[in-house]
Formats: C-alpha cells, structure tokens, sequence
C-alpha cells in the first residue's frame, strides 16, 4: 500500500474486503445473460425468476452457457443457498387492494424485526438475511431453539425474527 498513490489504494482495498463497485449489479449480469446466452431479451423475466431460485450467479451462468433456454424452469431450492424473498408491495388504497386480490382477506398486527430464512438439513441450520447473507452467527440462540423445536432434516423457513425480553410489556420502557 506504501507504493500506491491514494486512489490506488482505495481500490486494491475495495477489492479485498469485497466491496469494489463496478457500476453494475445482478441485474445487469441477468440482462447480458438473456443476450449472451438465451438469445434474446424475452427470456428476461424468466431468467430473473431462475435467479430468485437460483442466486449463485455463478451456478446460474454456468447452467445457462451450457444449456441455454433449455436452463429456465429447471432451478430448485437447495438447501443452504439462499431465495430471494418476496417482498410486499404497497398498496395506495382499498380499491387497488381488491384489484390485485379479490375475494376475502385477513390481517394481523406485524411487529417489526427482521426478516429471516432458516435452512435445515441434518443437524446443519443455516439462518440468512433479506440480503442473502448467512447470518447464522448473529442468533446462536434461534438456532438453539430451532435444533430442539424443528423435528425435520430438511426443510426452508421463512419468517421475521422479533426480539423481546421476558416479561416485559410490549410499550414498556427497557433500561
């Protein structure tokens, strides 16, 4: 680092700890995806589908420079490789709600925590974020308590994770 000028340095240190920014992302790579691999950008969507299934973009790249189209539909969950999460979208009003579901509907109070997809196979449990990143780590407890509680080998959960304290009113001043 000592022989670099300041702007260098700044980048070789980017590079290290995994946050270069290259002014593109997965969605990016996904288009160029479509052209190079697919043919053409109909298949878009599709591949943007297989990437929520599949998000090792490498395995992703792979699959689809192999066997083109033919790749799409084709991705399964696997177990300690994270899903990208379907988010809520918001709604400005009632009528725009029925609009995209009609029919009955149910509501419950949401406390607010954070979101969560637990991976189980055998004895490994895996816990990661909305960002995809393992997580595990950050709630040794949860893992605890999900090892005595979940009486499966395999399986993906998905939930938000709500801390409390035992005993505590929910308004109720913690010091």
């Amino acid at each position: 680092m000592q022989r670099v000028n300041p702007k260098e340095g700044k980048y070789i240190l980017r590079i290290i700890i995994g946050k270069l920014r290259l002014r593109f992302g997965d969605q990016f790579l996904l288009e160029e995806f479509s052209m190079a691999f697919v043919g053409d950008k109909k298949y878009l969507g599709k591949i943007k589908e297989s990437y929520s299934i599949c998000t090792d973009i490498g395995e992703l790249a792979e699959a689809f420079a192999e066997y083109g189209s033919q790749a799409l539909g084709h991705f399964s969950i696997k177990l300690g490789r994270p899903v990208k999460l379907m988010l809520a979208q918001p709604v400005e009003n009632f009528e725009e709600l029925e609009e995209r579901v009609p029919g009955k509907k149910a509501a419950e109070e949401k406390y607010d925590g954070e979101r969560v997809q637990i991976h189980i196979n055998g004895n490994e449990i895996q816990a990661f974020s909305r960002r995809l990143e393992n997580i595990t780590f950050q709630y040794p407890d949860l893992i605890e308590a999900i090892r005595k509680s979940v009486l499966v080998d395999k399986i993906v959960l998905d939930g938000e994770i709500v801390a409390y304290i035992e005993g505590k009113k929910r308004n109720e001043r913690i010091e």
